[in-house]
C-alpha cells in the first residue's frame, strides 16, 4: 500500500494476482484490512479538501485575472494592443482546454464500493442531492448581484466598484473552499445574523444619506454571506468521480440567480427588494447550519 499498489479489488482474481506480483501469502482477512485502511486513506484525503480545492485555486486565478485587467493591461496596453493579448490567451486556453479533453479520454475512475461521501449532501428537508448544489449556487450569485445593484445602481455608479464587489465575492470563495474556512463558517453564522438585521435597518431607516456606512456593511454582508454559503458547498462536496455533475449544477444555479436577480426581479417588483431578499435567504442557509 505504501508503494502505491491499489487495493480497491472487487472480486478474487484480483486479489490473486496482488499475491503472485508481491510473492507473498496473505490471508484474507489481511487484505480485508488493508482495503478498509486504503478507504480510511481515501476518506481522509477528501475530507482535507482533495480535489476539490483546486476550485478554489480556480477562483484565486480568477481574481487575479481580474485585478491584472484594471491595473495591468489597461494601464500599459491600448485598446488595440489589449485585443491581440486577448486572441493569443484565447488561443491558448483552447489549446490547453483540448490537450486537457484528449488526456481525460483514456482516463479512468476506481468506482470501488470504497468510493467516500462527507455528505449526504442533502438539504433542510431531505431533498435529493443535487438540489443542494444549485440552491447554494443559486443563493450565492443572487447575493452578488444584489449587492452590486444595491451599491452601483441604487445609490451611485462609482467606476470600478463592481470590480471591488467580485473580488470580494471570489475571496470568500477560495477562502471557503479550504478545510480552514469551512470549519470557521459555522462561527460566521452567528455572526452573520446581527450583521444582517442591521445592514437591512440601516438601508430601511436611515436611507442612503451614509453611503461609506453602507458600502462597508454591505460589502462585509457580500464577504461573510459569501462565505457561508460557499462553504456549506464544500462540506456537501460528493465524492470525486461525482465532479462534473458537482461543477455543472454550480455553473447553472449560479446562472439563474444572477438572471433572477438582474433580469426577473425588476420585472415582478417595483421595490428595491433584491438586496433584502438576498440577505434573508443567506440566513435561510444559516438555519440549515445551525
Amino acid at each position: 500500500q505504501a508503494q502505491g499498489v491499489n487495493l480497491c479489488m472487487d472480486d478474487e482474481g484480483s486479489r490473486a494476482e496482488l499475491i503472485n506480483e508481491l510473492g507473498v501469502v496473505f490471508p484474507c482477512e489481511v487484505v480485508e484490512t488493508l482495503n478498509r485502511q486504503n478507504v480510511h486513506l481515501r476518506s481522509r484525503a477528501l475530507l482535507a479538501g482533495g480535489d476539490y480545492k483546486l476550485y478554489s485555486i480556480s477562483n484565486a486565478g480568477s481574481l487575479l485575472g481580474l485585478l491584472a485587467y484594471p491595473f495591468l493591461f489597461e494601464r500599459h496596453l491600448s485598446v488595440p494592443s489589449q485585443w491581440r493579448v486577448f486572441a493569443v490567451l484565447a488561443f491558448v486556453y483552447a489549446v490547453l482546454f483540448a490537450v486537457a479533453a484528449m488526456c481525460g479520454r483514456g482516463s479512468g475512475t476506481c468506482a470501488s464500493s470504497g468510493a467516500v461521501t462527507v455528505e449526504s449532501g442533502t438539504g433542510c428537508n431531505g431533498r435529493p442531492s443535487f438540489v443542494p448544489y444549485f440552491l447554494l449556487s443559486f443563493i450565492s450569485c443572487y447575493l452578488l448581484n444584489a449587492v452590486s445593484t444595491h451599491l452601483c445602481v441604487d445609490i451611485s455608479p462609482l467606476p470600478m466598484l463592481w470590480a471591488l464587489l467580485l473580488s470580494v465575492y471570489l475571496v470568500s470563495y477560495v477562502v471557503a473552499f479550504t478545510g480552514l474556512g469551512a470549519r470557521l463558517a459555522s462561527w460566521l453564522g452567528i455572526a452573520f445574523v446581527p450583521l444582517a438585521v442591521y445592514g437591512v435597518w440601516h438601508t430601511g431607516v436611515l436611507g442612503f444619506a451614509h453611503f461609506g456606512a453602507e458600502l462597508v456593511l454591505a460589502t462585509a454582508i457580500l464577504f461573510v454571506g459569501g462565505w457561508i454559503v460557499h462553504a456549506r458547498l464544500f462540506r456537501l462536496r460528493p465524492d470525486s468521480v461525482h465532479l462534473t455533475k458537482y461543477y455543472l449544477l454550480i455553473a447553472v444555479g449560479g446562472a439563474a440567480g444572477g438572471a433572477t436577480c438582474s433580469f426577473a426581479m425588476p420585472l415582478l417588483v417595483d421595490t428595491i427588494a433584491e438586496y433584502p431578499v438576498a440577505v434573508a435567504m443567506v440566513l435561510g442557509v444559516v438555519g440549515c447550519d445551525a
